[in-house]
């Protein structure tokens, strides 16, 4: 049991290894590492624009509500 336990780990770091080299050619690919790292930076400011706009529209419900009671 324990010689499976250790094999699952070994291959658990190695696909982490591979995905972040894969990540890492992605982004500082030389060609067109520059704009994807651009439009992920893009995608990252929009959803926490988003987040922070749905916490305030829930702050706002969460206070009526409770002045409703």
């Amino acid at each position: 049991m324990k010689q499976k336990s250790e094999w699952r780990q070994g291959w658990a770091i190695w696909l982490r290894a591979a995905a972040l080299g894969a990540a890492a050619m992605y982004l500082f690919d030389t060609d067109r590492g520059k704009q994807r790292r651009v439009v992920a930076r893009d995608k990252i400011l929009s959803l926490t624009a988003k987040t922070g706009d749905a916490i305030d529209v829930m702050m706002r419900d969460v206070r009526n509500r409770l002045g409703g009671l």
